[in-house]
């Protein structure tokens, strides 16, 4: 994992050819090149993203603009760049979580305990440089990060409601969602609902029955308000006052749920304004 991010740099546009991608006003990548895409950027974050980063938000801009450059020297879009960028930018975050997560699995036993800190040091992986291994070593046993991974599995044991994602994101949620009912918008709602579902069965699961319920039941009685008073229903963006809301409660300062657990209400809306503007162009 190289820690200089010209590493990235690409030949001539000229001697390069660009594979077309077509991205649609939900953020979706379609065309000849859409393979090619995730397999691109997940191979230069893997290869140029310095590990030592405690996560994406505190990378610095000059890595994340070299990759980008790369990735333009390859492709090119239906919309201008600037607006394609924050489109098409927030699933990095979550392949870097990826890279790291299985750079974890190298320094825990075979019962997924963390070795202790000397071993887990040495040796360090050919292709990643020593200084930022060595940084992400400081980072996962440093007692604040202890202490956290204590907290996520005593919530996680306390948790009452679990989800069928997997590994997968609320993107792919959404995508999906689209690409049933191509032209007509998914409410979070809806997307929460997909993943508390059993994916052979169909069946809710149990633990989250309840929520489920309380969630249809809330959808039901906005929609007959809605009627009643020739308002409309709250709309997709409206994150104060959905069903999602009105069960749940007001989202936490940096998480929006069944979004994303890493972006706000704000960040998210700001994100959904973006889609619009490419819609336009």
């Amino acid at each position: 994992m190289s820690s200089n991010p010209s590493g990235t740099q690409a030949a001539s546009p000229s001697k390069v050819k660009k594979y077309s991608l077509h991205i649609e006003t939900n953020g979706v990548i379609r065309g000849e090149g859409e393979a090619k895409w995730s397999s691109k950027y997940g191979k230069l974050i893997r290869a140029h993203i310095p590990i030592g980063y405690n996560d994406w938000r505190s990378v610095d801009k000059v890595y994340k603009d070299a990759i980008w450059n790369s990735l333009m020297a390859k492709f090119e879009f239906n919309i201008d760049p600037i607006l394609a960028r924050p489109l098409l930018e927030p699933k990095f975050p979550q392949f870097f979580r990826t890279v790291k997560y299985h750079l974890r699995g190298t320094i825990k036993d075979k019962e997924g305990i963390y070795l202790p800190k000397p071993l887990a040091l040495s040796p360090c992986p050919d292709d990643i440089d020593k200084i930022w291994w060595e940084q992400f070593i400081a980072n996962e046993y440093a007692p604040k990060k202890i202490e956290q991974r204590k907290k996520n599995a005593e919530n996680k044991a306390q948790s009452k409601i679990t989800h069928t994602l997997g590994r997968k994101s609320y993107n792919r949620v959404y995508e999906e969602l689209e690409e049933e009912h191509p032209g007509q918008g998914v409410r979070r709602s809806e997307a929460w609902k997909r993943a508390h579902k059993n994916k052979a069965t169909g069946n809710v699961l149990p633990c989250a029955l309840e929520k489920y319920n309380e969630i249809e039941a809330a959808e039901k009685r906005q929609k007959l308000a809605a009627n009643t008073s020739g308002d409309g229903v709250p709309s997709i963006e409206d994150f104060e006052n959905d069903p999602i809301a009105e069960v749940f409660g007001a989202d936490k300062r940096s998480r929006c749920r069944a979004v994303s657990s890493t972006s706000s209400t704000k960040q998210v809306k700001n994100r959904t304004s973006c889609k619009g503007n490419s819609q336009q162009k």
